[in-house]
């Protein structure tokens, strides 16, 4: 009977040690030590002249902040890949306190009525930013895509874009922002 229990005592430690084993590798593979990429092949360079308009540029993560409860876009940001290090920028929000001390006051973290959206490979990056028709998409809040607004289409090169088929110009104002 000793003897036995002997041999369960040493079945189960193989195993326990296998399981820290596995544990190990899984937790380094999906949980890195660190978050952002310390190689020294991701250094801060100057970004290519057309970052915006040529989107997406290779090496670069388009972030879209926009509002939760309609999907508006409130700005987009192109960083390089590898100092973002896998996860998305943070949304900074910067107010400025009036009174007898005018300072700015920022705040990280997100607030419940906004995200951050990877959109570097969405179809429809390209179309949104060739001529930074930020205002004619909006992120389906469903599908996480950026999205047209209804009526709103454009030219082969998506050099001009038409809402209704009028050109969109500065002022131009969209049904549904």
């Amino acid at each position: 009977m000793n003897f036995e229990y002997k041999k369960e005592v040493a079945a189960g430690s193989v195993m326990a040690v296998f399981g820290v084993v596995i544990l190990t590798l899984m937790a380094t593979t999906y949980f890195p030590v660190s978050a952002k990429n310390t190689s020294s092949t991701c250094s801060a360079t100057n970004p290519p002249a057309d970052l915006y308009s040529g989107a997406p540029i290779l090496g670069y993560t388009y972030s879209v902040f926009y509002n939760t409860t309609n999907g508006g876009i409130l700005t987009v940001r192109a960083q390089q890949s590898c100092q973002l290090g896998g996860i998305l920028p943070e949304i900074v929000q910067c107010t400025t306190k009036v009174g007898a001390y005018a300072y700015p006051s920022c705040t990280v973290g997100q607030p419940a009525d906004e995200a951050v959206l990877n959109a570097t490979a969405d179809p429809s990056l390209r179309q949104m930013m060739t001529n930074g028709y930020i205002n004619a998409f909006y992120v389906n809040v469903q599908t996480k895509l950026l999205t047209p607004y209804a009526g709103v289409t454009f030219s082969a090169n998506y050099k001009q874009a038409y809402y209704n088929g009028q050109p969109i110009t500065n002022g131009t104002r969209i049904a549904g922002q």
